[in-house]
């Protein structure tokens, strides 16, 4: 996305001895702006749904798991134009893998508070165009970082 995003999802973990697979959902809550030069007070909303597979490795010390991980993730990219004589609306795969850091705190036997920091590479950059302008409006970005939090229940 173009610019600094929030969201709110929710996940399913199950955990085989220190090896953690997680299942997430992501809601991207607000839409992202890019214009573009020409013509003058144009660009394009972009809005991104997505999921993600997280395999990791976690190591107990204290009230603390902490491991690598790895992850690919999968979305949609909803993309609509303003500014300009003829607006549009187009969908786009966000396809990308990459690896993290897992870090949780157990707070009970049964509840812990799970934070990941993620670097992902995009698979598959997107350009998103006007019809007729030359140049972009946005391609997406090679790298992406996120930071998510969360609090979770053991069954």
């Amino acid at each position: 996305m173009p610019e600094l995003e929030y969201g709110v999802g929710g996940s399913l973990a199950v955990r085989i001895d220190s090896v953690r697979l997680e299942l997430s959902l992501t809601d991207w809550l607000r839409s992202a702006v890019a214009t573009a030069s020409d013509p003058a007070g144009s660009g394009g909303s972009f809005d991104l749904l997505s999921g993600a597979v997280f395999g990791c490795y976690a190591w107990r010390w204290l009230a603390l798991d902490v491991g690598p991980c790895v992850e690919i993730e999968a979305g949609r990219i909803h993309a609509k134009g303003f500014g300009v004589s003829r607006r549009a609306e187009a969908d786009a795969l966000w396809l990308a893998a990459g690896g993290g850091i897992l870090g949780a705190i157990r707070l009970t036997e049964r509840w812990t508070l799970p934070l990941h920091l993620d670097l992902l590479v995009s698979l598959d950059r997107n350009d998103f165009l006007f019809q007729n302008v030359g140049g972009s409006v946005y391609k997406t970005a090679p790298l992406a970082g996120r930071l998510s939090a969360g609090v979770e229940y053991l069954f």
